[in-house]
């Protein structure tokens, strides 16, 4: 008889207690062995166990045996049982895939070939064998998952486990791993109610959803298809280069199972029905790009959805996909609106709170910009309210996002453009009203005019003259003041008007500078154009685009020094009180010394919102803004007008702090 070698241990049912079959082998490390072992309750299991001192392979495997017999079908419970130190699924997947895939894999010299055939037969045996061809269906469950695979397949009611994954294959990896799905399938339960509830879909959405499980499972197991679930992934993928893996394709299934109605899809004998299913997964990509990219919550989207008829996914898409493209510069408007909303809010609680003399603030900020003398009492007590929201500004981001979706809750997409539309028009009203500034904010020029062949780059450097630019070129540079006053040392944007030598209007360019690098006497900022349109946003002529060229190219050239000697000037001394003001309005977006500001906001943006929304007043926005915070809340999001509560109490205790003080002689650096 042929002698087992002393590296290598085999043990079937007879010799065993509690398995069915166990090997067990040892590697150049006398501390270390390597196993697979199976048992019906247990399932296949493997593991590298350390510290083993100098038992024999034989104590091994008794130990292994007698931990299976305790841990019942838990495989934690068995590592836990074992008096030997454990590393679980530790075992070289590329040991078993041939005998999954039936494909060749390279495998370490540390195993001679006896091993990896022992240890192969381990999983032969045990694995039924109409579940192998499913690692070569579902490539995902041959790869980090193999052994969580494995163990699943080969163990408790081995025929209904592998039912399930040719179900629901999109939540193939979840039952796999999670114990919850494995006493249910081996007592036969129906499954479809404990899918629902994973997936948090009730009774009438998992109908629709097993409606695109089908889909999928008829497409990865299609008579002829040799690709498996990838046939499924790519018939689904808008971008023939980019598939998507199933866990993003049954994330799309689990959001139009909450978002449509049944009725909305073919009868499940109808023919049509897998090109519809299939249809209506990639609207749902679109519709989670387009819904991300607006960030206005899900109810324009909704409205589009609901009215979608069985056969018409497909078109749908395309309407979609063309309707996002045309509003690709919406989001302007869209943030000029919301900042717009939060800055009325905000001043509207500032005005409420009786600490905060809003009168006296709004007075000494007018005098400033009017170039008026201001009593220094009066100067001390609108810096310090100044200076104490200085810093906070990223708030009214947050603030700006949230009423996104206020203003989403009363929108559709069609009203969202045609507001667009209006903005573009209105702007420049808009942003005298936010401002209210009585003087023009004028800023110094790092390039002032320059000639370009046959044409000028003229340097816009002050905020009447954006909002020129913006009147008689239609489109919103006007309120780009802000983006030039918050020139950093590390980035800066300029704003240039290409004209003929005559005055005519090309175009309107943005250009920005990042710094590269800081050595002297060379140029140490790279340019980019970030923007450049002609009249109403249009395309500009070749012209003025290597007109914009030349003076991109011409900015790089600039000495480092001159262009930080720029922004050192655009960022002027703070005990400048004109220059703190500016700031902190520009960051702002909008006058936020006025306490009238909340009623001419509101009266100024009145046109670019939807129907539903125009007669609301500051304290209307004020609760929407509350009531969308509340649902959001609920979710673990944040409660964004407590953000502006902040900002109110900031101020409130800067002043109340001065008065408590007296200390109106100085201004609080």
């Amino acid at each position: 008889m042929p002698t087992m070698p002393t590296d290598a241990l085999h043990l079937s049912a007879d010799a065993l207690t509690h398995l069915q079959d166990l090997a067990v082998i040892r590697g150049e490390n006398p501390m270390v062995r390597e196993f697979i072992g199976h048992g019906p309750e247990l399932g296949l299991v493997s593991g590298v166990l350390i510290s083993v001192d100098a038992d024999d392979l034989e104590t091994v495997a008794r130990e292994i045996d007698r931990a299976a017999g305790v841990a019942g079908p838990s495989v934690d419970r068995l590592f836990e049982e074992m008096s030997y130190g454990v590393m679980q699924d530790t075992i070289d997947t590329g040991l078993v895939l041939p005998v999954l895939t039936g494909e060749s894999v390279r495998i370490s010299e540390d195993f001679p070939a006896h091993q990896v055939e022992l240890l192969q037969s381990v999983v032969r045996t045990a694995l039924p064998e109409a579940s192998r061809p499913l690692f070569m269906t579902f490539p995902n469950l041959a790869g980090r998952l193999t052994f969580d695979t494995l163990n699943f397949l080969t163990s408790g009611d081995t025929e209904a486990r592998r039912q399930a994954i040719e179900t629901y294959p999109m939540v193939a990896e979840d039952m796999v791993q999670m114990p919850k799905f494995r006493a249910p399938l081996d007592a036969r339960t129906e499954l479809a109610p404990i899918v629902g509830e994973h997936l948090e879909l009730d009774a009438a959405q998992m109908r629709i959803y097993a409606r695109y499980e089908r889909a999928i499972a008829e497409l990865t197991f299609a008579p002829g298809n040799e690709q498996g679930s990838l046939a499924a992934r790519k018939a689904i993928s808008l971008d023939p280069r980019r598939v998507p893996p199933l866990a993003s394709i049954r994330n799309h299934a689990v959001l139009m199972a909450r978002r449509i109605r049944m009725d909305q899809l073919p009868a499940a004998q109808s023919g049509d029905a897998p090109a519809a299913i299939q249809a209506s997964l990639r609207f749902s990509e679109v519709r989670v790009g387009f819904s991300s990219h607006l960030n206005v919550g899900e109810r324009p989207f909704d409205r589009i959805t609901s009215r979608i008829r069985p056969g018409d996914w497909e078109e749908a898409t395309e309407r979609l996909k063309l309707q996002r493209k045309r509003m690709g510069n919406v989001l302007d408007s869209i943030r000029s609106t919301t900042q717009t909303i939060a800055s009325a809010i905000l001043v509207d609680m500032l005005r409420r709170d009786e600490a905060i003399d809003m009168d006296r603030i709004s007075a000494a900020a007018h005098r400033v910009l009017s170039d008026e003398p201001v009593e220094e009492d009066d100067a001390v007590y609108l810096s310090t309210f100044l200076m104490s929201l200085a810093d906070r500004s990223y708030a009214m981001t947050q603030v700006g996002l949230r009423l996104r979706q206020v203003i989403g809750d009363g929108a559709s997409l069609k009203s969202l453009s045609e507001a667009d539309t209006r903005w573009h028009h209105v702007q420049e009203q808009i942003g005298n009203e936010l401002m209210a500034t009585e003087k023009d904010i004028a800023w110094t020029a790092l390039v002032g005019r320059r000639p370009i062949d046959r044409l000028v780059g003229r340097e816009l450097v002050s905020s009447e003259a954006l909002l020129t630019q913006g009147r008689r070129e239609e489109h919103c540079v006007g309120s780009y003041s802000r983006h030039v006053l918050e020139a950093k040392p590390k980035e800066l944007t300029l704003i240039f008007s290409i004209e003929t030598e005559a005055g005519e209007i090309l175009s309107t360019a943005e250009i920005s500078g990042l710094e590269v690098k800081t050595s002297a006497g060379s140029p140490g900022y790279a340019w980019t154009l970030q923007q450049h349109k002609a009249r109403r946003n249009g395309a500009p002529g070749p012209e003025a685009s290597r007109a914009a060229d030349q003076l991109v190219a011409y900015l790089g050239g600039l000495p480092y020094e001159e262009v930080r000697a720029y922004i050192s000037a655009i960022n002027r001394d703070t005990a400048n009180l004109k220059d703190k003001l500016a700031r902190v309005l520009n960051a702002y977006g909008g006058n936020i010394c006025e306490p009238r500001l909340p009623e001419r906001a509101l009266a100024a943006i009145e046109s670019t919102l939807p129907k539903p929304l125009r007669e609301l007043t500051i304290s209307d926005w004020t609760a929407r803004l509350a009531d969308t915070d509340a649902k959001q809340a609920e979710k673990g999001g944040t409660r964004t007008i407590s953000r502006l509560a902040e900002l109110n109490e900031c101020a409130r205790r800067a002043l109340v702090q001065l008065a408590r003080d007296n200390a109106l002689e100085t201004c609080p650096q």
